[in-house]
């Protein structure tokens, strides 16, 4: 982001990231991370 706003004359001093969507292969291990985190709690 730096280089594309050099020649503006401003600074960035914060980025914020609104909403991330990780491929489905990274979807499925976060769940099923979940999913056996709460089969392990509950029995």
């Amino acid at each position: 982001m730096k280089h594309e706003i050099k020649d503006w004359g401003i600074t960035i001093v914060r980025v914020e990231l609104k909403e991330i969507e990780p491929p489905t292969d990274v979807q499925e291990t976060e769940y099923g991370h979940k999913v056996r985190k709460l089969q392990t709690v509950c029995n």
